[in-house]
């Protein structure tokens, strides 16, 4: 008895029931509020770098595979290129060629991935049903020519 006194439910009002309609209809006031909270207080952030000192922008490029093309062939072709690490069949860490001392000093924050060996990943490849799948971590990794 002491501890539903305590948490106010033995002489508690209850709430009006509230309509799915209602609830939905409400929901994008939640959201937008949300929304302009976290874009004001981020606006006043430095922009995300990645290790060499670019700014950190995720690309999606993809690149459609050939008709009758078989996915074991185009593994053993990613496996080929050097910087490629091969997490699973049909995913790699696009590393580095060499750790290197950074490059551009970083001016605003800094995100990177490294692996256990030090290198940094400049980004992943990932072989899908019907295309390959690059995401590199900047620009400049994206316009990286490939062997």
């Amino acid at each position: 008895m002491a501890c539903a006194r305590m948490f106010g439910k033995m002489n508690a009002k209850k709430l009006p029931v509230i309509k799915d309609e209602d609830l939905q209809a409400a929901a994008s006031m939640f959201t937008f509020s949300w929304l302009f909270d976290t874009l004001e207080r981020t606006m006043d952030m430095p922009p995300l770098q990645n290790a060499d000192g670019d700014d950190l922008v995720f690309h999606d490029v993809r690149f459609p595979l050939a008709s009758g093309a078989r996915q074991k062939d185009i593994a053993a072709r990613v496996n080929t290129i050097p910087g490629m690490s091969q997490e699973n069949a049909k995913f790699w860490n696009w590393l580095e060629d060499k750790q290197k001392s950074k490059g551009k000093k970083n001016t605003g924050l800094s995100l990177d991935t490294t692996m256990d060996s030090g290198l940094l990943v400049l980004g992943n490849v990932e072989l899908k049903v019907r295309f390959l799948h690059l995401a590199p971590n900047s620009a400049r990794a994206q316009t990286k020519e490939w062997p």
